[in-house]
């Protein structure tokens, strides 16, 4: 046997291993999801519950009840979250899977389906077999890649599984031929209807693949392929904005822009910066669980622990950038104007009062396409210590990821499992079947209306109306800035007991402008005061 055949003998048992470990890790998240069943984020539950609100709606149009008569209904272009989230997962339900069922099966379709793409896509940035599977294989024992099988967050899971595939054909058409209009302008609709994030993500990738090419930077050839870049982008902007983004508010619109965000605009730059080298192992995450728990916070932000991660990651760059500048240059220039795309909209958007956080989440895309040339850079390294490092690196990456997933699973067993078979996070059993006991069928379902502080809590009703605000996230002066008029024959408030004692609870009674407030008549549930008033 030859060298040459011992050596591909080796780089195939590679990756059979790493194939086999990220199947059996998914399989593993995936059976406990099945067992189990997930929570969910409430970001996602919006969708769920305006969804359901209504029966026969146009494309992306969900039922609420109108402030200004709780009596009735209004119809609105839903804008906020694309509708991927929600319909994949309810289409299921309504072929008679229960949703917390149909999310585990979303969650592990689209997690088989990103894991070959990111492995498709390594492959074709040029990178060899066992560097594309071993990063491979390190991603699925990072915390971000179990957190869906316990808590469902909606797009970002759909967004791993597509946006591997929509870089992979823009990497592949990124001589940018007029034909690759077409097929680039449909993939941005698909990376949309997977998350909103997806047009940003969308432009970078292909403004990233002008740049991306090695060769004088005012040539013909790139000045021609920037043409066909601004015409595709531009098409599908225009339409996007009339048909979506003029209709109603979402993340990135611009609020006012504040001395915050003015000032933090540097510190979100350096987020920016080290958010694409922590998010791939969730570094960012564990730093804001070390530092940002509600009951023993380090620091008021995550701004702190970016600055930390920031010196890793610029001292990581310059070493892959330093390995790789030679067989691998036209994938680190795609790479550094994806993040520079990528990180430039999102300062942008905070800079003008936009609605974002600052989470490993935002930069994770960009993370990963950063994360195959980091392995390959390491494992091409003779030195055993700089080995000794990475190693440790994914070590405690990995712990964070397998324990997160225990906790989840141990968690998420001990909150009640709720009528559409997902576990509630907030609601307690006895508030479940309080529900379950006024959600009664009734020829005439607008008689009762059912308001809750977190929409997975609405779902549950089924029979009548249900409402939502997000009271535990809401200041009390912005609760105070709610009004409903009108009145139903049932009216019922359901709130947690710590908003009783918050002065919350209150705010939102008030806010029923048409219902006295001394006539409320407050019966405790479990862990939840129900407040109803009876006509």
């Amino acid at each position: 046997m030859t060298t040459e055949d011992k050596e591909a003998g080796r780089e195939a048992r590679i990756v059979l291993l790493c194939g086999a470990a990220a199947l059996a890790v998914t399989l593993v998240y995936t059976i406990a999801g099945v067992i189990v069943r997930p929570t969910m984020f409430s970001d996602s539950a919006w969708g769920f519950l305006g969804w359901y609100g209504g029966k026969g709606l146009r494309f992306n149009h969900v039922a609420q009840v109108n402030p200004d008569d709780i009596a009735t209904d209004v119809l609105s272009f839903a804008t906020w979250w694309t509708p991927g989230q929600h319909v994949l997962p309810g289409l299921l339900e309504r072929a008679g899977l229960p949703l917390g069922l149909a999310i585990i099966v979303v969650d592990a379709l689209f997690s088989l389906i990103g894991l070959a793409g990111w492995y498709s896509l390594y492959r074709g940035f040029g990178f060899p077999a066992t560097s594309s599977a071993i990063a491979l294989a390190i991603i699925v024992f990072a915390r971000h890649f179990a957190l869906p099988f316990g808590i469902y967050n909606g797009g970002e899971i759909l967004l791993f599984g597509v946006a591997p595939w929509f870089l992979l054909l823009v990497w592949r058409l990124r001589r940018l031929t007029w034909i690759a209009i077409v097929p680039l302008a449909a993939g941005v609709v698909a990376m949309i209807f997977a998350k909103l994030s997806g047009l940003v993500v969308s432009a970078s990738a292909i403004g990233a693949a002008v740049m991306a090419p090695v060769g004088p930077w005012l040539s013909h050839e790139r000045i021609r392929r920037a043409a066909i870049a601004a015409i595709t982008l531009g098409v599908v902007g225009a339409v996007f904005y009339f048909g979506w983004f003029s209709r109603g508010g979402t993340p990135a619109s611009s609020g006012e822009p504040t001395p915050w965000a003015w000032k933090y605009v540097v510190g979100y730059a350096a987020y920016a910066a080290a958010g694409a080298w922590s998010a791939a192992l969730s570094f960012g995450d564990l730093g804001a669980y070390l530092f940002l728990s509600p009951s023993r916070p380090v620091f008021a932000t995550a701004l702190p622990v970016y600055w930390l991660l920031l010196p890793a990651a610029l001292i990581t760059a310059a070493f892959a950038i330093w390995r790789l500048r030679e067989k691998h240059a036209e994938y680190l220039r795609f790479a550094l104007f994806f993040w520079l795309g990528t990180g430039v909209v999102l300062v942008a958007i905070t800079a003008r009062g936009g609605d974002l956080g600052i989470e490993d989440r935002h930069m994770r895309l960009v993370s990963l396409v950063l994360w195959v040339g980091l392995v390959h850079a390491v494992l091409g390294t003779p030195s055993r210590r700089l080995l000794g490092v990475f190693g440790a690196v994914v070590l405690v990456s990995s712990l964070y990821g397998i324990s997160s997933a225990t906790m989840h699973v141990v968690t998420n067993f001990e909150h009640p499992l709720g009528g559409r078979g997902f576990r509630h996070r907030t609601a307690d059993a006895a508030v479940l079947a309080f529900i379950r006991s006024i959600d009664t069928s009734t020829s005439d379902p607008r008689s009762t209306l059912i308001f809750v502080t977190s929409p997975e809590i609405g779902l549950e009703v089924r029979n009548v109306r249900a409402a939502s605000n997000h009271a535990e996230f809401e200041s009390l002066e912005r609760l105070r800035q709610f009004r409903y008029h009108g009145q139903v024959p049932k009216l019922y408030v359901l709130v947690p007991e710590p908003l009783v004692h918050n002065g919350k609870a209150e705010v939102i009674l008030r806010s029923f402008a048409d219902y006295p407030f001394d006539k409320w008549q407050a019966t405790p549930i479990g862990s939840f005061v129900s407040y109803s008033q009876i006509r």
